[in-house]
């Protein structure tokens, strides 16, 4: 996106007005130039007679000699030249209103902290932010100039503010998600953290790091059925199947621990779609099912267990599915299921 459009797409007002125009700029960058390069640079002499070839030539010699650092006065990376910049675009940010004196004074201030002049930085951003609180270049400005500081506070009211610009989904949504980071692991505000973290996920639902950052959240306030529910969302954005089921059955442990037991059952069945031989999905199923008081799904449960596992597992599966089996009055499908373990001593 270019600046204009950044610009434009960052404020509901009517674009900036300027009160000066074309010539004032030049006159304005002639007369610093003149002060800085010196009395040579200042005029040349009236034309000579087109005749006097002499008088052509002593002119160029004598006026058109110019050093380098005379006729590039702003050019460079010395302290000294970034000093005239600063002078330069203080003086142009005078004469100039809205976003565009905005912007003059935040690369005033960038190149003040360059030099190390910190106050100067400071007072520039401040009065840059006067200028257009609304500007999104001004706002990412001071939103560095605020991490390089430490100042998690100022960052985040930058960050706040950028979020609420309209600009482009995405760039709203990279804003929600370094803000919900700077309030959980540096404000220590998981309440604040997982509304920034929620919001980015509702405007970029394929997000993985926003549905992370939700998770953390609520992890952090104490939340851990909701958390799991975060972790399972951004499992669904990874690409690789065998790294979805590793986060999909910590979710489903997390569920399962807050007592959503239905919904940790759930999980553990997606987590057995991409892998069907996983005991721990396997059990987490059981166990939930058991704790729903379903034991026709606990029975089947680890008659399923049984199909992947080795062989003295798969035995031991069988027979305390076939005391589940008892349980619930089903000889028949007791005595089968004895009949499929071929090692009928109790292993466990």
């Amino acid at each position: 996106m270019s600046e204009d459009e950044v610009s434009s797409a960052s404020r509901k007002s009517n674009p900036p007005s300027f009160d000066f125009d074309e010539d004032a700029i030049a006159t304005l960058l002639d007369s610093f130039v003149q002060t800085q390069t010196g009395s040579l640079a200042k005029r040349v002499s009236r034309p000579p007679d087109p005749s006097d070839r002499g008088a052509q030539a002593a002119q160029r010699t004598v006026f058109q000699h110019t050093s380098r650092r005379e006729a590039l006065a702003l050019v460079g990376d010395t302290p000294e030249t970034k000093r005239r910049r600063v002078e330069l675009l203080s003086a142009l940010a005078e004469r100039a209103v809205g976003s565009t004196r905005a912007r003059l004074l935040s690369s005033a201030a960038e190149l003040c902290e360059q030099l190390g002049d910190r106050d100067a930085a400071a007072r520039d951003y401040k009065r840059a932010l006067d200028a257009d609180a609304r500007d999104v270049i001004v706002l990412r400005a001071l939103r560095r100039d605020a991490i390089q500081r430490q100042d998690w506070t100022a960052a985040a009211d930058a960050l706040e503010r950028e979020a609420g610009l309209e600009v482009s989904t995405a760039e709203r949504a990279s804003a929600l998600e370094l803000l919900a980071q700077v309030q959980l692991s540096k404000l220590r505000d998981p309440a604040a953290a997982e509304q920034a973290a929620t919001h980015a996920a509702e405007l970029r639902p394929d997000s993985f790091v926003a549905w992370v950052l939700v998770a953390s959240a609520r992890l952090a306030r104490g939340d851990a059925g909701r958390a799991g529910e975060a972790i399972a969302n951004a499992a669904e954005q990874w690409p690789q199947a065998e790294a979805r089921a590793a986060m999909l059955l910590h979710a489903a442990q997390l569920m399962e621990s807050a007592d959503a037991l239905e919904l940790a059952r759930d999980t553990y069945g997606r987590v057995l779609e991409l892998q069907p031989s996983l005991l721990a999905a396997h059990f987490g199923v059981i166990r939930t099912a058991r704790g729903l008081g379903e034991p026709e799904a606990v029975m089947e449960g680890l008659r399923a267990a049984a199909e992947g596992a080795s062989k003295p597992v798969a035995d031991a599966l069988r027979r305390t599915a076939a005391v589940v089996a008892q349980g619930t009055a089903s000889r028949e499908a007791a005595i089968a299921l004895l009949e499929q373990a071929e090692d009928t001593a109790s292993r466990w």
